[in-house]
């Protein structure tokens, strides 16, 4: 029953890097939502990086490993960031490919 933003990224990406960490600076704007970041790197290595982040431990923020492509077999084949915003009842608001600043996602994400 809350917004969600489904975020499908890589360490890799210097545009997923800066998107995270502009997220991680107003991770307080995000507590009335979910913020689920997806990706096909290895747990241990997420989890360190989300806790460089200061991601970690919190109660509104998911870390997916989608170690059997899941979210490309359902989304498509998607470039690095690309993030889904959908409202409290599950339906799509808005769909961006690339780095999306904070300001645009909080507007989505709060229609």
């Amino acid at each position: 029953n809350k917004p969600t933003l489904l975020i499908y990224f890589s360490t890799e990406c210097k545009h997923c890097q800066h998107q995270i960490s502009e997220i991680s600076e107003n991770i307080k704007e995000f507590e009335s939502s979910q913020v689920v970041m997806i990706s096909i790197e290895e747990p241990d290595f997420l989890l360190s990086y989300f806790a460089n982040n200061k991601l970690l431990n919190r109660d509104h923020v998911f870390i997916v490993y989608d170690n059997e492509l899941q979210f490309e077999k359902t989304f498509g084949n998607c470039p690095f960031p690309t993030t889904f915003i959908y409202d409290k009842n599950w339906e799509l608001v808005k769909q961006c490919r690339g780095e999306v600043k904070v300001e645009a996602l909080l507007k989505y994400l709060y229609l």
